[in-house]
């Protein structure tokens, strides 16, 4: 019997360049099989880790250079630059699931 690994996209956001109207240049989701945020370009080269065990990642936005998202399992909001570095825990809430960043607002919801 063969086994096959599943991927279950929960959320995904398109980052673009600084300017106005410029196309799309990656492609950001997170794996709820996996726990893994990752990160393609559109051009269709590989996808790369963005944030490994972030537990049932969900939500996810990305804001000028930093990407945001919610984890189901413990209940937070966290940000992370976009080229790596610390994770920030920003808010917990009982159980986040979808966010929407407008202008300089963050906003988001709880699933219960």
């Amino acid at each position: 019997m063969t086994s096959a690994r599943v991927m279950l996209a929960i959320a995904f956001v398109v980052c673009t360049t600084a300017s106005a109207g410029a196309a799309p240049i990656d492609l950001i989701w997170s794996d709820f099989a996996t726990d893994l945020i990752l990160r393609a370009p559109v051009d269709g080269s590989g996808p790369v880790t963005v944030v490994l065990e972030s537990e049932n990642p969900s939500g996810l936005g990305a804001n000028g250079g930093e990407l945001y998202w919610s984890t189901r399992g413990t209940g937070q909001i966290l940000s992370r630059s976009l080229t790596g570095g610390t994770v920030t825990e920003l808010f917990d809430s009982p159980r986040p699931w979808v966010l929407q960043i407008v202008g300089d607002q963050l906003y988001w919801s709880d699933s219960d």
